[in-house]
């Protein structure tokens, strides 16, 4: 069967591909968009380590004062930035990855708590305005992470007002 192309659809094609500029000829501006993340750390290699165990991968770029950790599921990149002293008031109120499942954030858990880092566990908590799975693991200049499942998104069940969900309760 012979292809037929018309003026018209070349035409066309030319004015989507003219339209179309990528970011970069650097493979890594191709990548998919990421959240990123940036900490300030007194100790470059003691916080790589934690990293490493935390995220079961190694950096992706290192240099003196500097690593980077690129992560496929969440889509985030981690870099660490040494500094001589962490300002109290240069860290954020906490940091999370929320997981898919049930069996993710019992695969990561493992892996925290086989790198040596205590854990502290919440289960069917009212958070955020749903019910949650979590646990928490603070990195060695103190910046406290969450890994966290959602097991419902819209909960009908409401804490009495005593109980009421404040940001110190439930994301702390």
């Amino acid at each position: 069967m012979p292809l037929y192309v018309t003026r018209v659809s070349l035409l066309a094609v030319r004015r989507t591909l003219a339209g179309f500029r990528p970011r970069s000829d650097n493979a890594v501006m191709r990548e998919p968009d990421r959240f990123h993340v940036a900490l300030n750390v007194q100790d470059l290699a003691r916080s790589v380590r934690f990293y490493r165990g935390v995220l079961g991968l190694e950096p992706d770029k290192q240099h003196p004062g500097y690593a980077r950790f690129l992560l496929d599921a969440p889509l985030l990149v981690l870099s660490l930035n040494e500094v001589p002293r962490v300002k109290a008031g240069n860290r954020v109120a906490h940091l999370g990855i929320r997981l898919g499942s049930a069996s993710a954030l019992t695969e990561v858990r493992a892996r925290v708590v086989a790198a040596g880092h205590p854990v502290r566990d919440q289960r069917q908590t009212l958070c955020c305005h749903s019910i949650q799975d979590k646990f928490w693991v603070l990195d060695p200049d103190g910046n406290e992470w969450e890994f966290y499942e959602v097991t419902d998104d819209h909960p009908t069940r409401a804490k009495p007002a005593s109980e009421a969900e404040s940001a110190e309760d439930c994301c702390s």
